[in-house]
């Protein structure tokens, strides 16, 4: 009787509990789906909410710049392996963006004095704004596209932008003949009778500054260094040629030291730019400078403080004709459309 009744009893309830743990499995599975359902519905909710509030941290002056960014790659004629090429190249925009700082910083009143260069960056690399670097690049291209032999070089670097971004316009249209020079003392400015804002003096390392080269992959042959003082390194400096001389001195000798030293190895049709306009020091050494050597070729305005001019060449060659100056007094550049009305939009959203 024993036997009968376990016989019966047990497989009874095997037979119980195979149904239940079953159920428990595919309650389980039907856990899992729920929770991977769920967590998709979060990830879509994040998403959409992470881009309203992206859209809508910025003031409808920003909102409308950010929504005409096309990427629109054109034909380059001046290299046959260009990884970018045309004004619109969104490597180069990108560039000037985070070496300003403008791909970071949020506030509208700090967007705004960063794009026209009026502000230090704590975090970029370069203070001379989206109008001076949309000029920058303009040059470089129209001095690749004309065939206008020479190197590149800022005589005054700091953190090392400026000379970043012109690296990074060789690297765009692929050339591979042409040097990129940096030249600073590194130690800040020299001891001088003008008096210049106790900030503006700060130094920036040589190793700081070749690092910066590094994070962006861009530092390597085409780039070289020139450490010192304007008066002792420019002059006996290896350049033969150069297709952009560019100036950010901020005293008078020094400005002058780079423009005496440099200016001859500029070859025709090469441009010669020239930052802080705006203040006495640096408009006194290139107004004097080019009334003692007798140049007449008008000076382009590019910002409140940014000027260039293009070097004569021979008569009658398209280098000896002065560019022509947007009628507004600030040159017509290649720059994208957002990129060229960014101040102004700023200013009036």
């Amino acid at each position: 009787m024993n036997r009968l009744v376990v016989s019966v009893i047990i497989p009874a309830a095997r037979r119980s509990r195979a149904p239940k743990a079953q159920r428990v499995r595919q309650v389980e599975k039907e856990e899992i789906v729920r929770l991977r359902r769920l967590a998709e519905m979060l990830a879509i909710v994040l998403v959409v909410v992470g881009a309203f509030f992206m859209g809508h941290s910025l003031n409808p002056a920003e909102r409308r710049i950010t929504s005409v960014v096309t990427y629109q790659p054109v034909p380059c004629d001046c290299s046959p392996d260009c990884r970018v090429s045309g004004p619109n190249g969104i490597y180069l925009d990108l560039m000037k963006l985070s070496l300003t700082d403008l791909l970071y910083e949020t506030d509208g009143a700090a967007r705004a004095s960063l794009s026209e260069g009026k502000t230090w960056p704590s975090r970029g690399l370069t203070m001379i704004g989206m109008r001076r670097l949309d000029s920058l690049q303009a040059q470089i291209e129209k001095a690749l596209a004309d065939g206008v032999p020479g190197d590149f070089i800022e005589a005054g670097a700091w953190r090392g932008g400026a000379c970043i971004f012109m690296r990074g316009v060789l690297e765009a249209h692929g050339v591979r003949d042409r040097l990129v020079w940096v030249a600073d003392s590194f130690e800040g400015l020299p001891v001088s009778r003008e008096k210049v804002p106790e900030e503006r003096s700060m130094a920036v390392s040589l190793e700081v500054v070749q690092d910066n080269f590094r994070r962006y992959g861009l530092l390597d042959g085409q780039v070289r260094f020139l450490k010192g003082w304007f008066k002792d390194t420019l002059h006996t400096a290896p350049i033969s040629k150069l297709a952009v001389l560019r100036i950010d001195a901020d005293l008078y000798e020094s400005t002058t030291d780079a423009l005496v030293a440099l200016y001859d190895k500029v070859s025709p049709g090469g441009y010669v730019i020239v930052d802080d306009y705006a203040f006495s020091s640096a408009s006194r050494a290139v107004d004097d400078f080019r009334s003692k050597r007798g140049i007449t070729v008008p000076l382009t305005k590019i910002d409140w403080t940014g000027v260039y001019w293009q070097k004569p060449g021979p008569s009658g060659s398209p280098a000896a004709r002065a560019r022509p100056a947007h009628p507004d007094g600030e040159e017509r550049r290649i720059a994208p459309l957002f990129l060229a009305q960014y101040s102004t939009a700023l200013s009036s959203g």
